[in-house]
């Protein structure tokens, strides 16, 4: 007997799916949802969309459907600083892909919006 997915995980999975269509639906060039790479690492590794748009301009972007407004703003830096590395992960040394994160909505407050350093 298959077990339910817990609606947390069937909700961000769905979100996710969403802003995975709206850059296919939205963006110029060629868009590649899940996209594999190999990690420096040697690992395995997906970007959830890259976006080539010519031969030059890539956009990366990771998905996050996390509420800021329910994390305290301790947890809110924790997961900013934990999301930078994996961006810049993605671009290499490769300074024309632009990285982004998409998130489901931002804090209210612009404090929370800004990592502590």
């Amino acid at each position: 007997m298959k077990m339910a997915e817990p609606d947390r995980l069937r909700r961000g999975k769905a979100f996710h799916r969403k802003v995975q269509d709206d850059w296919k639906d939205t963006a110029e060039g060629k868009v590649w949802p899940e996209k594999p790479v190999t990690k420096p690492s040697g690992r395995p590794g997906r970007i959830d969309v890259h976006v080539q748009a010519d031969e030059e301009l890539v956009a990366v972007v990771e998905i996050k459907n996390s509420d800021s407004d329910a994390m305290t703003p301790q947890a809110v830096r924790r997961n900013a600083k934990r999301y930078a590395p994996a961006l810049e992960l993605h671009r290499g040394r490769d300074r024309r892909r632009v990285p982004g994160l998409a998130r489901h909505r931002l804090p209210h407050t612009a404090e929370d919006r800004r990592p502590s350093r």
